[in-house]
Order: C-alpha cells, then structure tokens, then sequence
C-alpha cells in the first residue's frame, strides 16, 4: 500500500476460490452457437461459415424449421445431425477452434456468458467495487451505532406502514433516502458523491479458451423437504485458482474530508480494509449456516456445508493479510443486507413484528421474494461448489 497525492493506492491480487460467472448478458446456443463432443467439451462454431454454406445449400427454411422442431428435445445431436443431414458437412469442419470443457451437462441448452473484453473474460472493478460498497454498507447497519440504529427503526416503521396500506413507495423511498445515501451520499449538480472516492479499475484478462461451463443448480431452501426444486442452468466460469491483477483507490482529495461517511473514512490500510471485508463474509456465512440449519437442509447440503465450513477457516487463519468475498453470479442480494441487519437487529427472533411484517412485504409486493430474502442457494453440479468466492492479497 502506498499514499499518493491522490490518497491510498492498493495493488491486489483477486483469485478465485470457487468458480466464478460474472454474466454479460449474452447467450451461446446449442441450434446456433455451439456443440458438444462425446467427451463433454463444448465446441464453438464459426457463426460466418455456418451461415455461409446454409446460403449457399438453400436451406434457410429447412434450418428454420429445425430451431422450431427441437426446441423441446434433447439437442446433444441436434445441430451435427442437421450439418450433415442438409449440409452435407461434419459439425467439426464447422468448428471455430475454441474448446471449453464442461462439468454436469447432459442435455446442452442456452450458456450464459462471462463478462468479456476484445474476447477475453476479465474481473470487473466494478463488481469489486459494489461488492465493497455492500460490505460496508452492512457492517455499518450492524455496528450498533446510534446513527445506524435510528435508520433501521425508520425503515421497519415504513415497512409496517407498507404493509398496513398497500404500498411500496414508502419503503423504496426510505431505503434510499434513509440507508443508502447516508453512506454514500446525495448527486449534487456537477460535485462527485462521496462514495466516487473508491476506485477500482477493471483488472488484466484471460484466454478465453481457458474458461469452463457448469451447470448450475438452484436449490430451494423452503421446497428442500418435499421436493427436488432444482432449476438447472449453464454458466461459463472462470475456474478456481486464477489470480487476477488490480488495485483499489481510495482518493481522499477528490471530495470534502468531512463528506466522506466514517465508514469510507476509517479504511486507510490494505489490512483494515481486509478486515472490514472479512467481518461482513462471516457475517454472510453465519446466516448461511442459521437458515440451512433452521430449514433442516444441512444434510441435504453436506457438500456446500463443507465449502463453506473451509472458506469460513480460511477468513478466520488469514489474521486479515487476506480477505474473502462473493462476487458475480450466485451471491446473495444486494437487499439481504438489510435483511441481514434486521435479522441480527432482532437476534434472529422469528416471531418478531418487525421481521414478520418485512417478510410479509416481501411477499405481498414482489413476486420473487429472493430479491429480498433469497430462499435459493446456487451450486454447481461438482460437489455442491458455490459459485463467486475470491480471496483478496
């Protein structure tokens, strides 16, 4: 760690500790964008030549009505038995030379893709950004600061009240107005928020070929008794055990001193960072192990238990020379922060009003009640991994 003219510099090393998706939005196809061999790989086509000889064959129609015909059948075969049968071509001739291998799949369906640069997949510093500004936003919430306190009493007073009169704005209004911007501050004309003072740029890229594609479970915390409520997906992943170069900013010069919330302020080493980091992850993973153990799906779950169990020993040996977090796909919500805090507010008492009604707002306003109190785990199909743990150095 250095201090600049600008402020604090940390150059980090981010490396995955678990496989991690950060999505960019786009999809691969298993009728356009790719097949698969006998031993799992995933190959992708060459989009141009493909389109090209489906022109030159004249069998736009016969391709169109394949994509309709197959779309609820098994497409492990699907897009070979169509190059040979109307193209006379074997899918491999079709092949773009990228190979990425695969764990779990047995029917391809769409993949969802890493977040990429010129091709290349990378870490987003934003992702490390908002994570950050996540963990301190929690830590601060369960500080029992008087100040952070009266802001949890304001927000369960307008969630009873949503509750009680059917609306919502009220609760939007005072999560923004009452929580966010007193850590992060208010967008004033032309001056920078007090949060800009973190920057994190975007860090270096990897070989695209050097990606792997999961698939992906849900698993349902309520259903886990009765049923198997796995939704399965596919993600690329960047593998466990990468090391990515960035560093984090803290630029003290660029906003008023005393607009900068304590939170921000009181971060001037590598190490009080990591430790601010590591108090939110054993905060996460202590409601991770309260929830499974209250809905009786540890055993269930022994696999994941056992990643968790292992990333929980390693925050508590790093002695903050390290920190863990989640990033990407697969980490709670963002809103379980406040969740988090309500819950620790009230001791984890289920019979509690205030909790009550916030799980009643939750359902009563919003279909997927996940986005504020996340009822799913997701888990690769190798051994229950979580997907998203990196460790910071």
């Amino acid at each position: 760690m250095k201090t600049e003219a600008l402020g604090v510099h940390m150059p980090v090393t981010i490396k995955t500790i678990t496989p991690l998706h950060i999505g960019s939005g786009e999809v691969l196809s298993p009728l356009a964008d790719y097949w698969m061999d006998d031993k799992k790989n995933i190959h992708l086509i060459n989009q141009d030549a493909f389109s090209q000889l489906i022109q030159k064959k004249n069998r736009t129609n016969e391709y169109v009505k394949f994509a309709t015909a197959i779309a609820n059948e098994n497409k492990t075969n699907a897009l070979s038995n169509f190059a040979k049968t109307f193209l006379d071509e074997e899918i491999s001739a079709l092949s773009e030379k990228i190979i990425f291998k695969s764990f779990g799949i047995n029917n391809p369906i769409k993949i969802d893709c890493c977040l990429q640069t010129e091709g290349k997949p990378f870490v987003p510093g934003s992702s490390l950004k908002g994570a950050i500004k996540t963990i301190l936003l929690l830590n601060w919430l369960n500080s029992g600061e008087e100040e952070s306190d009266n802001i949890l009493d304001k927000f369960l007073d307008a969630l009873n009240e949503a509750v009680v009169n059917n609306n919502t704005w009220k609760v939007e209004e005072s999560y923004i107005h009452d929580v966010e911007e007193k850590l992060f501050g208010v967008l004033k004309g032309n001056a920078r928020m007090p949060a800009s003072c973190l920057r994190i740029p975007d860090t270096n890229s990897i070989e695209l070929s050097d990606i792997v594609i999961y698939k992906v479970d849900r698993f349902n915390l309520f259903k886990a008794e009765t049923a198997d409520s796995s939704i399965s997906v596919l993600k690329q992943c960047i593998p466990k055990q990468y090391a990515f170069q960035t560093s984090i900013y803290l630029d003290f010069y660029s906003v008023k001193k005393q607009e900068h919330h304590f939170a921000f302020r009181e971060i001037t080493s590598k190490q009080k960072l990591f430790a601010t980091i590591n108090k939110a992850s054993l905060s996460v993973l202590e409601h991770e192990y309260f929830i499974m153990s209250s809905n009786k799906v540890t055993a269930r779950l022994k696999e994941y238990d056992s990643h968790l169990g292992r990333i929980k020993s390693a925050i508590e040996e790093s002695n903050n020379q390290k920190a863990f977090l989640r990033l990407g796909f697969g980490k709670l919500q963002f809103y379980q922060t406040i969740a988090l805090s309500i819950l620790k507010y009230f001791d984890y008492d289920d019979e509690n009003r205030e909790w009550n009604n916030y799980l009643r707002y939750c359902n009563k306003f919003k279909k997927d009640i996940s986005s504020f109190y996340p009822v799913t785990r997701v888990l690769t199909s190798i051994g229950q991994e979580p997907l998203g743990w990196v460790e910071l150095s």
